[in-house]
């Protein structure tokens, strides 16, 4: 049975992949950018549903309407991400030369017209963010991961801050998304089953996609935690700074309201909730 999930999805996956590299290298040759954007979008929703990822919208705020330009930051759990992200909304991504050189994954990057970043020297960072900031101001939406790599989710790796200036530079708010898988299988994500949906450390894409395709049912929450204006905040680091408290500790299951009991001390606070994993533990890493 699981032999055959795995060829059943496999098949469909490529099937689907295959239609999509032919529709958007015309888009490409016919300069129609802004329909490219919104065939990725029709296809991660059809991803999701065959590769049986359902995913979860808890809003704890009203997220930009469609047209309306964010830099838009989330923390990195695999390339899984990109796809359920674009499954609820249409964004440019902004992932590292490291997947543009890779096989499969880098094909797919320069189809969808990904953002690339040279993460492992500064000397063309200045380009880097002003590509980014004029695609904010062109009017799209561009979503990064500033963890820089993704992790086995146990927590919420510290953030990169350089690339936060695009938003500053660009005059656009920053949406923030706390991505968390709730289950798989309906088990609850932990340890023993994470492997399953994280790509991090060693991981070889092959292996770990072919682990993917076996599970009958992923579930994944997007928690839109509001946005920031940068110009509410003295630097660029101080803005990245508070995304990555807000984002750590939706993870983690501490509600906003209940900060201050954590800065106190006061953990009796939460005995209450039921966090997923305690932010800030150590993590594998995989570059993204």
């Amino acid at each position: 049975m699981r032999l055959l999930r795995v060829a059943t999805k496999g098949l469909a996956f490529a099937v689907i992949i295959a239609g999509y590299m032919v529709a958007g290298l015309l888009l490409i040759l016919l300069r129609g950018h802004r329909a490219q954007d919104a065939l990725t979008s029709a296809t991660a929703r059809l991803l999701v549903r065959v590769l049986g990822l359902r995913v979860l919208q808890v809003d704890h705020a009203q997220p930009a309407p469609e047209g309306v330009s964010r830099l838009i930051v989330a923390n990195h759990l695999g390339y899984l991400d990109a796809v359920t992200f674009a499954s609820i909304r249409e964004v440019k991504f902004v992932t590292s030369i490291e997947v543009r050189d890779s096989f499969f994954l880098g094909h797919l990057a320069r189809l969808t017209s990904c953002l690339f970043v040279e993460r492992r020297s500064r000397a063309g960072l200045p380009a880097e963010i002003r590509a980014i900031a004029t695609a904010l101001k062109t009017g799209l939406s561009v979503a990064l991961f500033p963890e820089g790599t993704s992790s086995c989710g146990e927590g919420v790796l510290p953030f990169k801050r350089p690339l936060f200036e695009a938003a500053t530079l660009a005059g656009k708010q920053v949406d923030l998304y706390c991505i968390r898988y709730r289950s798989i299988d309906g088990k609850p994500f932990g340890p023993e089953n994470r492997d399953r949906v994280c790509y991090y450390g060693d991981h070889d894409f092959l292996p770990n996609f072919l682990g993917f395709l076996a599970i009958r049912e992923a579930v994944v929450e997007f928690r839109y935690l509001g946005a920031l204006d940068p110009r509410d905040f003295g630097s660029v680091s101080e803005l990245a700074s508070e995304a990555h408290r807000r984002i750590s500790n939706a993870y983690a299951g501490i509600p906003e309201s209940s900060r201050l009991a954590l800065e106190l001390g006061s953990l009796d606070a939460f005995a209450g909730g039921q966090p997923a994993l305690v932010a800030g533990r150590s993590a594998k890493q995989k570059v993204h």
